[in-house]
């Protein structure tokens, strides 16, 4: 899940580190692992 963490983590790196941007990448961190996760099994 490293790829996806480095990924998410140069996408939001722009933009400032608020609370918001953090339940945002958190949040799409969460959906893009499940997917993920669903695709391989």
């Amino acid at each position: 899940m490293e790829t996806i963490k480095n990924y998410l983590e140069n996408m939001f790196s722009h933009l400032p580190n608020t609370p918001e941007v953090q339940k945002a990448k958190y949040e799409l961190y969460q959906m893009m692992e499940d997917k993920y996760n669903e695709l391989i099994s």
